[in-house]
């Protein structure tokens, strides 16, 4: 099993190749490090006094940053993620500390990712990936706060740089929109060409957070165009829970002869990595489409409408307290197989992610005092709501 830069640094593996970059005062045109970032498989080619295996970046916008280079040879030959490329990946707390860790960016020659310190932008540049006189690869990577005012800033270069996240699909409540789901750009750039373009035609925004053509032109390849004045109305779409997708190939004898499916509803109870990679899978067969066709709002590349969303279907933003009808009810009683938000993911107190999902009638077969602890939780995140929102029964709420 090989780990990735974060667990590689908490482990102590190459550490007179490790980089800690930290910033206590920082100034436009401050340069932080820049050198040859190589992957722990080519160890041997690096110098340890000028070169780095992994770069650790504190205090950012978005936590402390671990850069690698994911060399795909030796040992890492069966690396089916970001081969020979910059990774960035991300984590909260201290560098011992027991925290989940996320990948932020994976990096070609040439891409450029930014973040605040101090309030003060950062520029992380793989300049480019290059092959050294011995023959083994590496990536020529500069950590800057570039000056606005530099002359050598080209600025049809600088408005060619993706933002962090935009606006993948909105939130509503009782039919009024009020906020967005956010997926990084870097993920755009991931998805297949089909579904980035359908997500880069979709004019979705909301308060500061940008739709993906303006915050990610790069991705969207808008680089220098002019973008259309924003529409104020949602772009919507229609799913149903029980609508069937092509999830996997049947192959007999090498021949593809049918595909196993899936419904939508089981599509939103996955994690969002997993839900991704499903949603970026170009499957169809026959008449049986893919999921990104079929399950649009699970795949977030568009919103549903208020007025279409099944009874099955969670709300997609909730109040912090159970709504009630007139006469102090609830609606009707949950069914087994409903999901709720078990445990969120959390960052300086804020909810950043749905860490485990799950169901109705899991909660009623647990200790009386796991479930009091379940319902007392207000936690949501997107789709998924509160155990006292969806397990009304079980949690003691009148329905």
């Amino acid at each position: 099993m090989c780990y990735n830069s974060v667990k590689t640094w908490q482990l102590g593996w190459f550490q007179n190749y490790h980089v800690h970059i930290l910033v206590n005062s920082l100034a436009l045109g401050d340069e932080l490090w820049s050198g040859k970032l190589y992957g722990s498989v080519d160890m041997s080619s690096a110098d340890a006094n000028n070169d780095a295996i992994i770069v650790k970046l504190d205090g950012t916008s978005m936590g402390n940053l671990y850069i690698s280079f994911n060399r795909k040879r030796g040992f890492n030959e069966g690396t089916k993620k970001g081969g020979n490329k910059v990774l960035i990946h991300s984590k909260e707390g201290g560098e011992f500390d027991y925290a989940m860790s996320d990948l932020l960016a994976i990096m070609n020659g040439g891409d450029v990712y930014s973040v605040t310190i101090h309030g003060v932008t950062v520029t992380i540049s793989v300049r480019d990936i290059l092959i050294g006189s011995d023959g083994q690869k590496y990536a020529d990577i500069q950590i800057a706060s570039p000056d606005p005012s530099d002359d050598a800033t080209d600025d049809s270069t600088s408005d060619c740089l993706n933002g962090n996240s935009y606006a993948a699909s909105y939130i509503t409540l009782g039919g009024e929109v009020i906020s967005v789901v956010e997926e990084s750009c870097i993920s755009l750039e991931s998805r297949p060409d089909s579904i980035r373009e359908t997500i880069c035609s979709r004019d979705i925004h909301f308060g500061d957070v940008l739709s993906a053509r303006d915050a990610c032109p790069k991705a969207c390849g808008t680089c220098g165009s002019s973008s259309p004045s924003p529409s104020s109305e949602p772009h919507i779409c229609t799913e149903s829970p029980g609508d069937l997708f092509a999830h996997e190939y049947q192959i007999v004898s090498g021949k593809i002869v049918g595909v196993n499916k899936q419904a939508c509803s089981w599509l939103m109870t996955l994690k969002r990595k997993k839900r991704r990679k499903i949603c970026n899978n170009d499957i169809s067969y026959v008449d049986i489409k893919s999921a990104s066709e079929v399950c649009p709002y699970s795949c977030h590349i568009c919103s549903l409408a208020p007025s279409s969303i099944p009874s099955s279907f969670p709300t997609l933003f909730p109040t912090s307290i159970p709504s009630r009808s007139s006469d102090g009810s609830n609606g009707g009683c949950e069914d087994d197989g409903d999901i709720f938000l078990f445990k969120a993911k959390k960052r300086k107190g804020n909810v950043i992610g749905a860490k485990k999902i799950q169901t109705c009638g899991w909660l009623k077969s647990q200790p009386q005092d796991k479930i009091n602890k379940s319902c007392g939780s207000e936690d949501f995140y997107g789709e998924y709501l509160p155990s006292q929102d969806v397990s009304k029964s079980t949690c003691g709420i009148e329905c």
